[in-house]
């Protein structure tokens, strides 16, 4: 009984309540257990599987266009720019990895199958003015490509873009993500809407330049990128 009553004593305090770090593996009185009462690391409802948030990603690729040496220019160095209405923008480079495009050829791309795409784009120039950020085109029936429709299987009829002016002193333009309906073989293209007034910009800040070179490492300018998320399920 004398060792019993010292246990106790260390289990509970002189006010009757369970002395802090002492709980162990007991059940409280109620009977409950709520997220207040586990133990620190344990799984609450806020610590999510990480499949969770990515289980709609299905893969992914990007058409870019790199400049690889000389000064920091925008894609309007390189090329002169296009038609001001729905002037398709070039690309040089094409990452695939998970083999989500079909034939990829004269700045068209196709999708290997039909449904949900994610889409952002992003463009290097200057003084673009009143503008649409890039978007994406079906070349095929010479259309805006579609949004999904409210039951995200087929297409809805209707097109989004985002209208927004740049001026001399911003001439980054990155859309925000679209959400698309992509049809297996139709030709799209990746466009953008202007006033016809882009530009050229350029430095001879030589740490800026394209290609700058760090430790053998060199960094290339992306002047133009598109990147497209496939969605598992739609």
């Amino acid at each position: 009984m004398g060792k019993a009553r010292d246990l106790a004593r260390v289990i509970v305090d002189s006010s009757g309540a369970i002395a802090a770090g002492n709980l162990g593996n007991a059940i409280p009185a109620d009977g409950s257990i709520t997220t207040a009462k586990l133990a620190n690391g344990a799984v609450t409802s806020t610590k999510l599987d990480a499949n969770a948030v990515v289980q709609k990603i299905d893969g992914w690729a990007s058409l870019d266009y790199i400049s690889t040496s000389g000064t920091m220019v925008g894609l309007f160095s390189i090329v002169s720019p296009p038609g001001s209405d729905r002037g398709i923008l070039p690309f040089n480079t094409v990452q695939d990895p998970h083999d989500i495009l079909g034939t990829v050829g004269s700045n068209q791309f196709k999708v290997n199958s039909t449904g949900v795409y994610l889409m952002q784009g992003q463009l290097s120039e200057h003084n673009d003015a009143h503008q649409w950020s890039p978007y994406l085109y079906n070349d095929t029936d010479d259309r805006w490509a579609e949004t999904p429709n409210s039951s995200y299987n087929g297409a809805s009829g209707v097109s989004y873009v985002y209208p927004g002016y740049d001026s001399t002193n911003d001439p980054l333009q990155t859309s925000a993500p679209h959400f698309y309906w992509l049809i297996a073989g139709k030709n799209y293209s990746v466009r953008r809407s202007n006033e016809a007034n882009a530009a050229g910009l350029g430095t001879s800040t030589s740490y800026l330049a394209r290609g700058y070179t760090i430790n053998g490492v060199p960094a290339y300018h992306s002047v133009m990128r598109c990147t497209l998320y496939r969605l598992r399920g739609y």
